[in-house]
């Protein structure tokens, strides 16, 4: 038998952040209660191959005038942090596909997105009431790796299907 010492860090990389009304997350609960929020890529800092947690979204990409965010540094900048550039990334395991995780799917060249089956599915025919959440733009053409529930996607690290927020939500 094989043992891995494998030891990851996750460092998190803001983007932007403002003020925005909790029943976004708490679905038709808290609504009217402003709440800080921030949009965030997660370097798997140790992971081979270089891995993500989410593409990010800048300020820009969140176009509701009641609760604009605002830029704290571009994608390049915080990867930059690390020595890291959009190319050295070779996979990024997507949370979920609302636009705030996938805007900046396209600036990583090089990189597999892991998602869900479901997720995938649901995203390109979202419900009306759940379609502003989705813009199928930033995630067509992605070199995808489908899963269909709990599954490791390297040595320690294992994504697990948690439907709610989303249906394909990991």
């Amino acid at each position: 038998m094989e043992v891995l010492n494998v030891t990851y860090r996750i460092r998190p990389i803001a983007l932007c952040s403002g003020i925005r009304d909790q029943s976004q997350w708490t679905y038709r609960w808290n609504i009217g209660q402003k709440v800080l929020s921030a949009c965030y890529v997660w370097y798997l800092e140790g992971s081979d191959p270089l891995t993500i947690i989410d593409a990010g979204a800048q300020s820009e990409h969140f176009t509701n005038p009641e609760f604009p965010m605002s830029p704290y540094r571009s994608l390049e900048e915080g990867l930059r942090t690390y020595g890291l550039q959009p190319h050295d990334v070779k996979q990024v395991i997507v949370t979920h596909l609302h636009s705030d995780h996938i805007a900046l799917a396209h600036k990583y060249p090089n990189a597999v997105f892991i998602v869900q089956q479901k997720e995938l599915e649901f995203a390109k025919n979202p419900h009306i009431f759940l379609a502003v959440d989705y813009n199928s733009a930033l995630f067509d053409g992605l070199n995808y790796l489908l899963l269909d529930g709990d599954q490791e996607v390297m040595p320690g690290v294992r994504v697990l299907l948690t439907p709610g927020h989303s249906p394909g939500g990991q």
